[in-house]
């Protein structure tokens, strides 16, 4: 745990320094099977080539909520603006693209207020608080995401 000294932040008082958030999506909440739905694609010799399709609506609330928090927090403290200091990584393009549109409807410019990568582009770099989207998980528990009927990848 970071106590005092010159790391430490105003959000560590609400929020631990390492944190798991377990968001399961409702089945039919328009996320597209819990993160794990099939999408189409591309006609390939008259049908529709599906490709899994990687992303989890109410996770992406989370993380635009957390964000809003943890600037909260920032801000109830006298602690300098968590904008700009803060990135959101996700494994799959399909969340990305849904981050990006909840955070401009939110009002947040990309990368200015709050820095949105996969975890692959963001190599090398870092921020003072990163959010990870992770997409994928089931209610049961079981975390990986490949129910029956071949969903995963």
């Amino acid at each position: 745990a970071v106590q005092g000294g010159e790391r430490a932040e105003a959000f560590h008082q609400a929020f631990k320094p390492f944190m798991f958030f377990n968001v399961c999506q409702p089945a039919g909440g328009g996320g597209r099977g819990g993160g794990c739905g099939r999408g189409g694609g591309a006609p390939v010799g008259g049908r529709a080539l599906e490709r899994p399709v990687r992303q989890n609506l109410a996770e992406a609330q989370c993380v635009v909520a957390l964000f809003f928090a943890l600037e909260l927090c920032c801000a109830a403290r006298g602690a300098p603006p968590l904008r700009g200091r803060c990135g959101i990584l996700t494994p799959y393009q399909d969340q990305l693209k849904l981050l990006r549109g909840l955070l401009d409807q939110a009002g947040l410019v990309c990368p200015r207020d709050v820095e949105l990568s996969t975890v692959d582009g963001y190599q090398g770099r870092e921020k003072d608080v990163i959010i990870v989207s992770t997409v994928r998980s089931e209610a049961s528990g079981g975390g990986g995401g490949r129910g029956g009927g071949g969903g995963g990848g």
